[in-house]
């Protein structure tokens, strides 16, 4: 079993693209992160959560967000229990997945992990502050200003010592969810083929080859597409 990381800030669309990354194969499955810390708040801070628009539990409180944010060392000191807090469960969940060929993991604080060593690959998604904002405020039903003090304690605290692992390739979200599909699809192509995709995707360029030196004209590009398709 292979395994790869998906980071980067909230809003920068991880989820999205780990999700457009298991699209190409029944043999590649995903693990957020958050769907994990999300059970263990369910199920012991409860009365520190906030509800949506629904009535829906989501989110921890503004108030006590607000105050993890702004300080740096209680920052890092929480991303690191909440790491703690789901590590029996992402151990059980990657004991499950033993039989896929690649596993995803996705998370904004990846480094807390003890996974994180074991990673093969990881993808960092960047996105354009305004688009991403903007994003965070209609989903999470969060404000400019803790978007603001998050950005700040991750950065310093996990964002930035991430930038700088040889592991990492990153990957710009303009935020088209077409063109980021689009990107999930070559880099599986890239990095990603079981032996017995890449064999048959060589016989395919062999053959598209054998067609051009055949008819001694360069095959149009729609032609070589649905060739290689």
């Amino acid at each position: 079993m292979k395994l790869i990381g998906v980071t980067g800030k909230s809003g920068s669309g991880k989820t999205t693209f780990s999700d457009y990354l298991k699209e190409n194969s029944e043999d590649i499955e995903v693990i957020h992160i958050d769907d994990l810390f999300k059970k263990v708040t369910l199920k012991y801070f409860q009365p520190l959560m906030k509800e949506n628009k629904n009535g829906e539990k989501i989110k921890v409180d503004s108030r006590l967000r607000k105050f993890l944010y702004k300080n740096k060392l209680i920052f890092l000191m929480f991303s690191k229990f909440r790491a703690k807090l789901v590590e029996s469960l992402l151990n059980k969940r990657l004991e499950e997945l033993q039989n896929k060929r690649i596993v995803i993991i996705d998370d904004v604080f990846i480094k807390t992990h003890k996974i994180y060593k074991e990673l093969k690959q990881i993808y960092l998604l960047e996105r354009n502050y305004i688009e991403r904002k903007n994003a965070l405020q209609k989903r999470d039903e969060i404000t400019k200003e803790e978007i603001v003090a998050y950005d700040m304690a991750h950065f310093t605290g996990n964002y930035k010592e991430i930038k700088d692992d040889k592991r990492v390739t990153k990957i710009q979200n303009s935020g088209d969810k077409e063109k980021l599909r689009k990107k999930a699809r070559e880099i599986y192509l890239e990095k990603m083929l079981s032996p017995r995709e890449k064999m048959l995707k060589e016989n395919k360029v062999d053959k598209l080859e054998k067609i051009r030196v055949a008819s001694r004209v360069e095959t149009p590009k729609i032609k070589e597409a649905e060739i290689l398709r």
